[in-house]
């Protein structure tokens, strides 16, 4: 499956696990996995334990959407559905950053932790049939932004999945692609001449002409600040080494030659951190793979990226280690397992931080909790569902864990340094929240041992 292994020299340097130089939306944070664009402010957040998704893996034909009148139908081939645990959020990236630097840094710090691109596209390539503007890629990938123009111009698209499995990702038919005949997943031959040191277009995954994955002849990219044999700032050998290929050392992509690492990394520029950051675990529920689809497009000055992140949960909320109850021996035995307990027997009247006097078995359940084990400290969360902004929701979580830890406090006695309260507003929901049912459950109260 030999294609050879070459050293992709990209802008990942500026993707930072830090804080951003500008406010970021309430109760909002990036992912561990992803990490963000230097200086870039997060602008919409949304993140559930349980929910589905579904990811573009091909070009889309907005038209034939449009004339059944179906534009939220994602039946087609194009996209692959998912479930697990989903994060979404969108970022405002500074001035003076294209959507192809962007775009290309994402890409560079996903592959360092072992991540494969499988799709990725470019403006109009991005979608087939009659209509091929860039912001209806924006409003089908991003459904939860209002403004299109955002991604007007020079759009950038890739699907990277992590597959523990370690096996060739198939196409959405379900068969695996002929690297001698064809790229996976609809993805367009790339349109580069490597000799002449012109930047690609799109990166393709495993047995595609640029990826150097198995079954491939990569490529050399070229380029400035690439290492490449021919290309400007090359010293050695070229274009992009896929994790596990020979060679690649661990993550990281420590190797020999580039500074920035002990033994040398040829991704980094000089005196930038390492793109894979800290050392991150890839979440691997029973072998199931983690995708991660990063969009990004200008408008005028004006350049966004979003990133959805979709990760094994199990198929259930308590698979994502959360379980409902309200007797004191199941919380127990749940604690004892590592796990977090939703609590849904104190109520609040909507808008309201003031316990309900239905609120007191409930209450009564966890004292005798607490009592039974007197070195226990207990974290009390408090959560809403979506309707709201983000920071009334956030100030109206926290209130309400802080009556919890009052009525704790004042009517049984417990000493106050057992107890932490705090809300996470709508940011962590465990049910979708486009049905009264889905609702309900997002609002509770959890606990967490300490």
């Amino acid at each position: 499956m030999g294609g050879r292994p070459l050293a992709l020299g990209l802008l990942a340097s500026c993707l930072l696990v830090s804080s951003a130089l500008a406010e970021d939306v309430a109760g909002s944070a990036d992912h561990p996995l992803t990490g963000r664009f230097e200086g870039a402010s997060i602008i919409f957040y949304k993140a559930a334990a349980l929910d589905r998704a579904a990811l573009l893996q091909g070009p889309h034909d907005y038209n034939a959407l449009l004339e059944r009148n179906a534009l939220t139908d994602r039946t087609g081939p194009e996209w692959l559905p998912l479930e697990g645990k989903v994060t979404r959020i969108r970022y405002d990236i500074p001035a003076g950053h294209s959507s192809y630097e962007v775009s290309r840094s994402y890409e560079s710090a996903l592959m360092a932790k072992g991540f494969s691109v499988i799709y990725s596209c470019a403006d109009a390539a991005c979608l087939t049939g009659m209509l091929t503007d860039d912001y209806l890629i924006g409003q089908q990938v991003d459904t939860d932004n209002s403004d299109t123009a955002r991604y007007s111009t020079n759009l950038h698209y890739l699907l990277a999945v992590h597959d523990p499995a370690g096996g060739m990702m198939m196409q959405g038919d379900g068969a695996l692609p002929d690297p001698a005949t064809e790229a996976p997943f609809g993805l367009p031959e790339p349109i580069f001449d490597a000799s002449a040191g012109a930047m690609p277009e799109a990166m393709g995954g495993p047995g595609s002409a640029v990826s150097g994955g198995p079954g491939s002849e990569a490529t050399a990219a070229g380029g400035p600040g690439f290492a490449t044999p021919e290309g400007p700032g090359s010293e050695a050998t070229s274009g992009m080494l896929m994790p596990g290929a020979p060679g690649l050392s661990a993550p990281g992509f420590d190797t020999t030659g580039g500074p920035g690492s002990e033994t040398g990394n040829p991704l980094l520029l000089p005196g930038t951190p390492d793109p894979a950051g800290p050392a991150t675990a890839i979440p691997d529920a029973a072998g199931q793979p983690t995708y991660v689809a990063i969009l990004v497009g200008e408008d005028g000055a004006l350049t966004t990226a979003f990133i959805e992140v979709v990760e094994p949960a199990g198929g259930s909320a308590d698979a994502a280690g959360q379980i409902s109850v309200e007797d004191a021996t199941q919380m127990a035995a749940a604690f004892d397992a590592g796990q977090s307990i939703n609590i849904y027997g104190l109520h609040f009247d909507t808008d309201s931080a003031v316990l309900q006097p239905d609120s007191q078995p409930t209450l009564d359940q966890i004292v005798q909790l607490l009592d039974s084990q007197p070195q226990l400290r207990l974290a009390v969360i408090g959560h809403t569902d979506d309707q709201g902004s983000a920071s009334y929701n956030l100030a109206l979580s926290t209130r309400r864990a802080q009556s919890v830890v009052a009525a704790l406090i004042e009517q049984y006695g417990i000493a106050s340094d057992r107890l932490s309260p705090s809300g996470q507003g709508l940011s962590q929901p465990i049910a979708p929240n486009d049905t009264a049912d889905g609702r309900a459950q997002n609002r509770r109260v959890e606990l967490s041992a300490e």
